[in-house]
């Protein structure tokens, strides 16, 4: 569950049990965003005003969703090509209209911590894998007012590693 601030006021966006986004008013009005998603996500509101989610369907995909005004878009941007993979503890940034999702997905028993850049115009970038998370998928994201992200993790040996990217 998040809330998320929307013209002064906060509304909660959640999933329920049968795989749907929900957003959910002040006034406990349900509007079913999305259907057939897993409850990994996380969202962003980016310096625009647009509301930025990244989700993983219940397929297995890696979902980007966007709020302009009152339209939703949806787009996929990551699909396994060998199926299922189980997504977790995504964490989304956005600097100058970049977004870029930070998350664990399990490969052949490994737990890889990816870094994954895009953009409404290159939805299709490369992830890139930072490392091997510990089996218990945690790490730690955090952003200075300079622009940096700093993400920090156990690795596979239980070595803290620490990773700083600029804005860019």
């Amino acid at each position: 569950m998040i809330y998320i601030k929307e013209d002064d006021l906060y509304i909660r966006y959640h999933t329920n049990e049968t795989g749907k986004l929900i957003r959910t008013s002040k006034d406990k009005n349900e509007i079913v965003i999305l259907n057939e998603i897993s409850k990994e996500f996380d969202a962003i509101i980016s310096g625009d005003g647009k509301i930025h989610f990244v989700l993983q369907g219940l397929n297995g995909e890696l979902l980007y969703l966007k709020k302009e005004r009152d339209t939703w878009k949806k787009y996929s941007i990551f699909k396994s090509r060998k199926g299922l993979q189980k997504i977790s503890n995504i964490k989304l940034v956005v600097a100058e209209n970049i977004l870029c999702a930070f998350y664990v997905i399990n490969h052949r028993e490994k737990n890889l911590l990816v870094k994954h850049i895009f953009s409404v115009d290159d939805l299709f970038k490369e992830p890139e894998i930072l490392g091997i998370c510990k089996s218990n998928h945690d790490f730690v994201m955090c952003n200075s007012s300079k622009g940096q992200t700093t993400v920090i993790f156990k690795d596979d040996d239980n070595n803290i590693r620490k990773i700083i990217f600029d804005k860019k």
